[in-house]
């Protein structure tokens, strides 16, 4: 899988979540990647070379988060206490969201190509296929 196919992947898995953009007057799709953005920048801005290469752009990254926790509530949708202290606050919304509306985003999800996404991994400044080198 080449960097313009994950990054396809990416959008298409991101643009399913669109359902979650109007509910209860709020766009949870938004502060997902607000918050998913904010932690990606972050984690860049510690990079001690001076001259960082990334894989990828900082929203494809966090739009990867974004779904890998949307699909994770679907695996997962419940929180136990313990889940607060290691968990982000955009996988607290997806599995907020997957107990409001899983029906609706489980068929917003059909169809997508799961198996490819599964093999996506995230390395240093990127996310890789099968977390093997560069795409």
């Amino acid at each position: 899988m080449n960097k313009s196919q994950i990054k396809k992947l990416i959008q298409e898995g991101y643009n399913r979540m669109y359902l979650i953009s109007n509910k209860d007057w709020r766009d949870y799709r938004q502060e997902m990647l607000d918050s998913e953005l904010k932690a990606e920048r972050q984690h860049r801005s510690i990079n001690p070379n001076d001259r960082p290469i990334y894989l990828n752009s900082a929203t494809l990254s966090a739009k990867y988060f974004c779904i890998k926790f949307m699909l994770n509530a679907f695996h997962n949708p419940t929180i136990k206490p313990s889940d607060v202290l290691y968990s982000k606050r955009s996988s607290l919304i997806a599995k907020g969201c997957f107990d409001y509306w899983g029906n609706e985003l489980i068929e917003a999800f059909r169809g997508f190509d799961l198996d490819a996404f599964n093999h996506l991994g995230y390395e240093q400044g990127g996310i890789v296929y099968n977390g093997k080198g560069s795409v």
